[in-house]
């Protein structure tokens, strides 16, 4: 019994899967023989040369296949009349049986909606017209909810020059549309919501995508954007399925949210300069992105993309605010050339862990709530902006790694709060720095300061810190520069004016600075490490020699 029941199944199986096959195969009905119709008239002048058109029929869903120009009332402009064909053959043909069309030769125009669904063509599904036909005139492939199309592909001609406005939209079957050369223009909708669409070739001569041209169209594998094509208007691709595009550098025109919600992008190469806001927005699936040519990015251009790396090439100048914002990038590059950068850039994106900058910017927030940053390497840079690398949220980041180059004049306040830091050196040319600056670095154990200026609570509550190398470029300490630091705290001084950095501290009220071991050395032996306790001078109480300090500086034999 259960042998049976297992070659049923079997064979119940095997049946469904032919069934699958055959009716895949059979998606577009193969053409049958001719069938001549005895009495009606032959239309012999149909065609503007003299002729009916050699491939010239038309299918109906009987699987009966008659000459086209049967049905065809204009030799001109495509038109269709069954009553002829019904009152010979004695069969009730009408638009909904039209499953197949070779249009006549001689036709090289439409009517406008010719082929709509709404007009009962919801069995059509597909195309081909003649050699020497010019011109769709819009909405000849209509397709709506209520009446879905079946069409699933059309073959142009050559000698096509003109397309109109929603040629193909809804048209929910199609598969592919090949444009021919010398087309310019792809009009406004045309193949909008044509879900199924997976090859699109555009040809040479196009300069123009109007808006929503192939918006939430279906899995376009490949999109190539021809070098020549110089405006892509708003929505053109929004929300579209298209994996690999390519869009060329002679584009100097973008509407709005072009590509915005292709989800299923993987692919991308924009070689334009200028990419407007919301272009790439919410592209979530982007794992390969190459930005040449590049000028300027505008607001949240590319938020949430799921690209891993971002290089930003050389030349660009402007980065709007949230560009990259809650994307999946872990490794960000940045040139040289930029100078106008928003605030919140590259804000919360979760998996970024390593940032090597040549800006001499780095904006206001840039790379706030990046929570997993561990290397970052800032060459070049001259500003700092307020909260750039900090958690304003509470949260830490795992920097890690802190490269500050000479150069660098300002770090605003809270930009680096909260981070994984165990070293800092800051650049002798460092002169301002906002309140906070390293707030609640608690593992940050060493700070080496070779400029003029310690800012106000800059190191506040890091309560790892046991090393301040300060030297005799000190000029101002701010208030509560120091607090909180680890029990072994000690400063060492690299100068010779052991009184001026005594006066700094009392009058900054940097009391865990005051109250510490200050130990006088070299630069190079504090490096080397060539220190001994019998070899420096603790400004304040001499714990070692056991001499108050007086002003004087303490040799190793003064004890």
């Amino acid at each position: 019994m259960k042998k049976k029941l297992l070659i049923s199944s079997l064979f119940a199986l095997l049946f469904v899967c032919v069934f699958a096959i055959t009716a895949f195969a059979a998606e577009i009905p193969e053409w049958t023989e001719i069938t001549e119709v005895s009495g009606m008239s032959d239309k012999s002048t149909f065609g503007a040369d003299g002729t009916k058109g050699a491939t010239s029929r038309v299918l109906m869903s009987d699987g009966k296949t008659y000459p086209a120009y049967y049905i065809c009332k204009d030799s001109t402009s495509l038109g269709f009349d069954y009553s002829e064909l019904n009152k010979k053959t004695g069969i009730t043909y009408a638009a909904v049986n039209v499953v197949r069309l070779e249009v006549p030769s001689g036709v090289v125009s439409t009517p406008q909606a010719v082929l709509k669904t709404a007009n009962g063509y919801t069995s059509l599904k597909t195309v081909s017209l003649p050699e020497g036909f010019t011109t769709l005139n819009g909405f000849t492939f209509y397709g709506s909810s209520d009446a879905p199309s079946a069409l699933i592909t059309v073959t142009f001609p050559s000698t096509l020059t003109t397309m109109g406005e929603k040629e193909f939209i809804d048209c929910i079957s199609l598969e592919e549309l090949i444009i021919p050369e010398g087309i310019t223009t792809i009009p406004k909708e045309f193949a909008k919501n044509a879900t199924s669409l997976k090859k699109v070739v555009l040809p040479s001569t196009i300069t123009t995508i109007k808006e929503a041209a192939f918006r939430s169209a279906g899995n376009i594998e490949n999109l190539v954007i021809p070098e020549g094509c110089t405006t892509i208007e708003s929505y053109a691709f929004k929300e579209s399925g298209v994996i690999n595009v390519v869009v060329p550098s002679t584009v100097t025109s973008i509407g709005q949210t072009v590509f915005e919600g292709c989800a299923s992008m993987k692919s991308l190469h924009c070689k334009v300069s200028n990419i407007p806001a919301n272009t790439f927005f919410n592209c979530t699936a982007l794992e390969t992105l190459i930005l040449e040519n590049t000028v300027e990015i505008g607001e949240t251009a590319f938020k949430y993309v799921g690209t891993e790396e971002i290089v930003i090439p050389e030349g660009c100048t402007t980065i709007g605010k949230y560009a990259f914002a809650n994307s999946s990038v872990k490794k960000v590059t940045l040139p040289s050339t930029l100078d106008n950068l928003s605030s919140y850039i590259f804000s919360a994106c979760n998996s970024l862990t390593d940032i090597y900058s040549k800006s001499t910017k780095i904006g206001t927030y840039m790379f706030d709530s990046c929570p997993n940053m561990k290397t970052v390497i800032l060459e070049n840079t001259v500003t700092i902006g307020d909260y750039a690398f900090c958690n304003p949220n509470g949260g830490t980041t795992n920097i890690s790694t802190l490269v500050l180059p000479e150069g660098l004049t300002s770090i605003g306040k809270y930009a680096f709060t909260r981070t994984a830091l165990t070293e800092v050196v800051l650049p002798s040319t460092l002169t301002t720095v906002g309140a906070n600056a390293f707030i609640n670095s608690k593992s940050l154990t060493r700070v080496v300061v070779l400029g003029p200026i310690l800012g106000a609570q800059m190191f506040q509550n890091c309560s790892s810190l046991n090393q301040l190398v300060v030297t005799e470029k000190l000029e101002t300490m701010s208030n509560q520069c120091i607090g909180s630091t680890s029990s072994s705290f000690t400063t060492f001084y690299t100068g010779t004016d052991c009184d001026r950095i005594r006066t700094l501290g009392v009058a900054a009220g940097a009391d865990r600075f005051s109250t510490s071991k200050t130990t006088y050395c070299t630069y190079e032996d504090y490096v080397n490490g060539n220190y001994t306790a019998k070899t420096c001078l603790f400004v304040y109480d001499c714990n070692v020699c056991d001499v108050a300090f007086d002003g004087a500086h303490t040799n190793a034999g003064d004890d």
